[in-house]
């Protein structure tokens, strides 16, 4: 879901994804749009790469060691590198 919104121009300045996400059947959606932009500099693999690597290290790893750390490697493993 990220990836796709990046390669459109569309950044989140708010990556809370355990709030901001959820999943109806299998799909990711967004649930909080307030803090989403429209710019096509976002669309740049250079800036969105960086940005979803500060997601996944931030954000999910720090959430895994907390919750799953037994699982934690696994996880990350298959999120990184992004491509």
């Amino acid at each position: 879901m990220y990836l796709t919104e990046y390669q459109h121009g569309i950044f989140d300045h708010d990556h809370n994804i355990m709030i901001n996400v959820g999943f109806s059947d299998d799909e990711p959606m967004r649930l909080d749009v307030g803090k989403i932009v429209l710019d096509q500099q976002y669309s740049n693999p250079d800036l969105y790469q960086k940005d979803l690597n500060k997601i996944i290290n931030k954000r999910i790893d720090k959430w895994l060691l907390k919750h799953y750390p037994q699982y934690r490697k696994e996880i990350i493993s298959n999120l990184i590198p992004i491509s």
